[in-house]
C-alpha cells in the first residue's frame, strides 16, 4: 500500500514524499502516513495555500486534525452513503443533491452526524456521465473558493 503526496505543478502530479506499508496488515497506519506531511510543512510557505486532497480510505480524524493544524485545506473524498445538511435544509444522502450523471454541486452546510465531529464544510458532489455513483469531497473552503473543475 502507498500513500504518495504529490505537489501539483501546470496540471501533473508529482510525487515529493510517500510511505509503503504492507496491504492488508493489521496496525497502525495512520500516524506514519502523517510523517510525510510534517516533513513538508517546513517547504510550503505560510501563505501559499495548500490543498491536500484524500480518497475515500484515508477518513481518519486525525489527519484530518493534522491538515488543519498545518493550516492547510482538506479536499476528502468520501463514500457515496455521505449525508450532509445543506444550509437551510435537513441532513440527507450527498448523492441525492445531483439529478443523476452528468451533474455537479458545491454548496455549504454541516458535515458528519456525530456533534463533537460536526462541522460548516462545503461539498462537492460530481457524477460523471459513465460512472456507477458520484465523487463526493468536503473541504473546508468556501464555495466560491473551490470547484468541480479542480478534480
Amino acid at each position: 500500500c502507498a500513500i504518495v503526496v504529490s505537489a501539483v505543478y501546470r496540471g501533473c502530479a508529482i510525487p515529493v514524499a510517500w510511505l509503503v506499508m504492507p496491504a492488508n496488515k493489521k496496525g497502525k497506519w495512520i500516524d506514519p502516513a502523517c510523517e510525510p506531511l510534517d516533513s513538508l510543512s517546513v517547504a510550503i510557505p505560510l501563505d501559499m495555500r495548500a490543498i491536500v486532497m484524500t480518497d475515500r480510505g484515508l477518513r481518519s480524524p486525525k489527519l484530518l486534525k493534522k491538515i488543519l493544524k498545518l493550516r492547510w485545506h482538506p479536499y476528502m473524498r468520501r463514500c457515496v452513503n455521505t449525508t450532509f445538511r445543506i444550509v437551510g435544509g435537513t441532513r440527507m444522502p450527498a448523492r441525492k443533491l445531483l439529478s443523476g450523471p452528468g451533474n455537479s454541486f458545491i454548496g455549504s452546510g454541516t458535515a458528519f452526524r456525530a456533534k463533537s465531529r460536526r462541522l460548516r464544510w462545503t461539498i462537492i458532489v460530481i457524477w460523471d456521465e459513465g460512472q456507477d455513483e458520484p465523487w463526493i469531497i468536503l473541504t473546508d473552503l468556501e464555495p466560491e473558493e473551490s470547484g468541480a473543475s479542480w478534480l
